[in-house]
Order: structure tokens, then sequence, then C-alpha cells
């Protein structure tokens, strides 16, 4: 009776932590704090941090990390399971668990290597070089487990990058056209525009210069994107951040383009429609809407992804388990 009431406890602590109910996990140690120590591992040999690791429940690894106390927590960090695996090991292993919403293979891995940095900082440093019983390291283990998110990863960021670049130079291209075709011309003498102390024309040129400048710059981190090397290294800040000033100074060039756009456009249009070049300018700015809808998104959660420092749980209460 007493054996079977033991399994049933650490059963049911390991299956919360493994599914991250923080609640259960919290009731368990506060009813029975002796849970921990008692049940310290399951029928392989792992502790509950190992679950937690392995399962990605990082809101309940930072709570046992807090409430356990410094000996007992270096005892736990130091354990291994039955194949000589440490937490680090463990930490080094693609999980299908995702507690974090990710957008993109290289997100996904930039995610990857946050998490190995961050439980880097939680064990001693010297278990960074110790091996499992089949003789490899936790940096080893993260290689070899990798390997195919990373070309999915360099391949993703390939495509996006390419595809982003010939819109990016076919902006740099009309901006230029565009700012060497003066509206109303020029005097033959001074080479001055006419119409260069209209409000509309100081638009259509700074706007033209700005769009110019926005197209060539994105032009240049996309390619630096694509002659990276894109190492597992490279994911953590490198590429993403990239990639992120890459759409938001496209995002500003599309934006500038189409304002030179209509400002140009003010000229020919303000006698002809009169009344109805407002309706036409709607329409010319729609565009951009379109564009925020479809660029925004990715730029909101590479901005996430870049400024989070820790690896952050995402749907906590269905056990962190997202699509990705």
């Amino acid at each position: 009776m007493v054996k079977n009431k033991r399994e049933r406890q650490e059963s049911a602590l390991f299956i919360a932590a493994k599914n991250g109910v923080l609640e259960i996990v919290m009731k368990i140690l506060k009813d029975k704090p002796e849970a921990i120590v008692v049940y310290k591992t399951n029928s392989i040999g792992q502790n509950i941090l190992h679950v937690a690791v392995i399962n990605r429940q990082i809101h309940v690894l930072e709570y046992l990390m807090r409430q356990i106390k410094e000996n007992l927590q270096e005892k736990l960090l130091r354990g291994v399971d039955s194949e000589g695996n440490t937490i680090l090991h463990l930490a080094a292993r693609l999980s299908h668990y995702m507690p974090m919403h990710v957008t993109g293979a290289a997100v996904h891995m930039q995610w990857e290597v946050k998490w190995f940095r961050y439980m880097n900082k939680k064990v001693p440093h010297k278990m960074q070089f110790l091996r499992n019983r089949s003789q490899q390291t936790p940096a080893d283990i993260f290689a070899t487990d990798h390997k195919d998110l990373i070309k999915e990863g360099v391949e993703w960021l390939k495509s996006t990058s390419e595809s982003c670049s010939v819109v990016a130079a076919l902006i740099a291209g009309v901006a230029f056209t565009t700012a060497i075709t003066i509206p109303g011309g020029t005097e033959q003498v001074t080479g001055k525009p006419y119409l260069e102390r209209h409000p509309a024309f100081k638009l259509f040129a700074s706007t033209s210069l700005f769009a110019f400048c926005c197209s060539i710059t994105s032009l240049i981190l996309f390619l630096s994107i694509l002659t990276s090397r894109q190492q597992p290294r490279d994911f953590h800040k490198d590429l993403p951040f990239k990639l992120l000033l890459g759409l938001s100074f496209l995002f500003m060039s599309i934006v500038s383009i189409s304002v030179s756009f209509s400002a140009a456009f003010f000229f020919l249009l303000k006698d002809i429609l009169k009344q109805d070049v407002f309706s036409l300018y709607v329409f010319t700015i729609s565009s951009i809407y379109f564009t925020g809808v479809i660029l925004l998104p990715l730029c909101t959660d590479l901005f996430k992804a870049v400024s989070i420092k820790i690896p952050q749980s995402g749907d906590i209460k269905s056990g962190g388990r997202l699509r990705i």
C-alpha cells in the first residue's frame, strides 16, 4: 500500500511538471515538501528538474529553482539519468514541446539557442564538458539534434531575404527614377525646379530620397543575411535582428515611395479631378495598409524574439504545447 501510494504521488508530481501545470506542482510541494526528496527520480533516473527541462516548462523550472534549498538544488542540477545525461544534455536536445509561439524555422532556432544558453548559466561551468554514456557533450548533442532545423532556418532566411531583396531593389530603382524626374521641370539657366517652393514638391523630394535610402539599406541587410556564415550562434541575435531591420526599412521605403507618388501626381490631378483626387489618394494609401498587414505580424514576432533575453513560456494552461 505504501509503495502504491508513493508511486501515485511520484506520478502526480512528475506529470504535473511534465505538462506545466504549476498549480498542482505548488500544491503538492506545499502539502508535502518532502515529496521532491522521496520521489526525486522517475523510472529512468530523471529528477523533477530533468522532467521540466525535457518538456521545456520554464515557469515550472523557475518556480522549483526558487523553492528548492540551495544544497538540494545543486544536487538535482548535478544529477544524471540512466544514460549518463546531465540536465544540460537534456536541454541540448531538440524537443517536440515548444512553449513559445514561433514564426519560421529561423525564429525557432533562435529560441533553441537562447534556451541552451539560458540552461548553461543555470549549471556549474564544468558540466558543459561532461560526457554521457555515448561520449557526447551537451554541445555535441545540440549540434546533432539541430542539424535539420539549422538547414530549415537557413533555407527560410534565404528565401525570405531573396524575395525581399527583389522588392527592395525595385523600389530603389523606382525611387531613383522618380527623384530625377522633377515635376514641373526646371529653369534652363539655373536648373532650379519651378515648383521648389510648393509644399507638395518638398514632400515629393524628401520622401523620394527617404525611400531610396531605406530601400538601399534594406537591400544591404538582406544581402548580409545571404552572405553570412549562418552558424548556430548567428541565430541568437545576428540573423533575426538583421531580418527585422531589413523588413522595417523595406516597409518604410514602401510607405515613402507611395507618399512620393501621391505628391508627384498632385500637380497633374489637382485641376483635372479636383474633388475626386482625394478618393484616388485613398486607394493609393490603401496599399500601405495591406503592406502593413503582411509585414507587421512577422516584424512583431521578430521583435519579441530578439528583445526577450530569456525564453518565455506561452500557453501555460494547456501545458505549453503550441503548434509551430
